[in-house]
């Protein structure tokens, strides 16, 4: 869903972000690889409990997903990928308030 998604809009400007919290971040490149994940990947290599997840409040429900508009604001945050594209559909129909 999410390469489908990215290919789909990434012309428009969507960029994805990804966040791993795992202590080996060899596992975690090679899930990239394997899955051919698109978009920019960020490990975090002290695990659950981090500074970073703390900060966006992840309570290890994880994956999950923010859609930051182009002003930086979140304009959607979820936890079910299945409304993925629709949420991006929306965010780029919807025009950017100023």
């Amino acid at each position: 869903m999410i390469k489908e998604v990215y290919e789909r809009y990434k012309g428009s400007g969507l960029e994805i972000l990804c966040f791993a919290f795992d202590r080996s971040a060899e596992t975690v490149q090679a899930a990239i690889d394997l899955d051919q994940l698109p978009g920019v990947h960020i490990v975090d290599t002290e695990g659950p409990g981090s500074p970073v997840q703390t900060l966006f409040n992840l309570k290890m429900q994880l994956p999950q997903y923010f859609l930051i508009d182009t002003k930086g604001r979140i304009y959607k945050h979820n936890v079910d990928f299945s409304t993925l594209g629709k949420s991006v559909y929306d965010l780029f129909a919807t025009p950017p308030e100023y």
